[in-house]
């Protein structure tokens, strides 16, 4: 028997009210306590509308990748922003920049990959350290494709041989390669790694020649996602229960070893064609095809429902104050939701309470609540 079986309407509905009530006052907490929480509201990183990746948040700082434009990493603090160009290339422009990662030596690095040479052929990628200065940049040559740095500096990416289609290998801290599984006969590729050492990407479905999503351990282990679409994100699940994905198309999410969600809008039972950005806790931003309606999710954000979700602007009305804003990153730490924003003023990072993580009243606070409403009630009618 299910909670909501066992509630009447009016509690649910305080229950709802309990829980506006609480993310607004951790929200108005929030604003007065910069020191507790930092980072929280709207930064402007840049004055130029520029797209930023999903940052990485230290305790004080937020480090956002850029790839297009002027190419590299931006730190931000409370007290502004600092940019870190990426080293360029004598003979390849610089396509992609890796999000960052805290190594287990406390430093911080990220991937470049380089594009396409004088020479026709790819650049291949380098590892750079943005905090150790001692570190000598790590390059891999040939085609190349740098997914994502782990802890331990061991990447995950793609060698595209052209002919039979991409491999999928770990990247060494030496420069060497060295293949992951997969199926015999297929060939797929690495689109994005965690520092935990998960990988997802795609890879080709033997005895056809369609792809399907696919999800490699630490150990290069593979296996085929248990649903369809494009992978657009993928996250360490901050309790140690696996990784979030976030897939385009079929339009799921995964958290951890939990079956797939197939999620919808507010008030249609029909799925919603989106862009999922997982984070690294139960808070889903979902950026759509079309249009620039975007929404938030997680399990009962609207009470009652597993797979609905709400407007984005409904959860967070901060973010009302920015022109054509355009959602590109987010991520989850400490208790709080940080999202990387593409306005038409300039590029901003956003950091709020995780409203995921705020707890059902009690039900003891749910009746306390419909007696204060039967008073309040009361002492209007009198």
């Amino acid at each position: 028997m299910t909670f909501k079986s066992l509630v009447p309407t009016g509690v649910s509905r305080v229950a709802g009210v309990a829980r506006r009530a609480a993310f607004g006052l951790l929200l108005c907490c929030c604003a007065t306590n910069a020191l507790a929480a930092p980072l929280t509201g709207l930064t402007r990183i840049t004055s130029t509308p520029i797209f930023g990746g999903s940052p990485t948040v230290t305790s004080d700082t937020a480090y956002v990748s850029v790839s297009s434009e002027a190419p590299g990493v931006w730190a931000v603090t409370d007290s502004g922003s600092v940019f870190t160009p990426a080293p360029l290339s004598p003979a390849a422009p610089i396509s992609s920049l890796t999000r960052v990662t805290e190594a287990n030596d406390g430093h911080l690095y990220y991937a470049v990959n380089y594009g396409i040479d004088t020479s026709g052929l790819f650049g291949g990628a380098a590892l750079y350290s943005l905090s150790n200065p001692s570190f000598v940049p790590v390059v891999w040559g040939g085609d190349v494709t740098h997914g994502g740095v782990r802890r331990d500096l061991v990447g995950a990416g793609t060698v595209d041989d052209f002919i039979g289609g991409g491999s999928p290998v770990f990247l060494l801290p030496n420069g060497e390669v060295s293949p992951m599984e997969l199926p015999d006969g297929s060939a797929g590729a690495v689109y994005s790694a965690t520092p935990n050492g998960y990988a997802i990407g795609s890879a080709v479905v033997p005895m056809t020649i369609g792809n399907a999503p696919a999800v490699w351990d630490p150990e290069g282990r593979f296996r085929f996602v248990e649903t369809a679409g494009s992978p657009v994100s993928i996250r360490d699940r901050a309790d140690g229960q696996g990784v979030n994905i976030g897939l385009f198309s079929g339009f799921d999410i995964i958290y951890g070893d939990q079956p797939p969600i197939e999620l919808r809008g507010p008030n249609s039972d029909f799925p919603y064609s989106g862009f999922p950005i997982v984070t690294e806790g139960d808070f889903v931003v979902v950026a759509p095809e079309l249009g620039n309606d975007y929404y938030a999710f997680y399990p009962g954000i609207i009470p009652g429902t597993t797979d609905r979700m709400r407007p984005l602007l409904e959860v967070f009305p901060q973010l009302s104050a920015l022109d054509n804003l355009v959602v590109s990153g987010a991520t989850s730490m400490g208790g709080n939701v940080y999202l990387t924003i593409r306005a038409a003023d300039g590029l901003y990072l956003f950091g709020a309470p995780d409203p995921s993580l705020i707890p059902e009243p009690t039900t003891a606070a749910l009746c306390c609540g419909l007696l204060v409403g039967a008073s309040l009630r009361s002492r209007a009618r009198a």
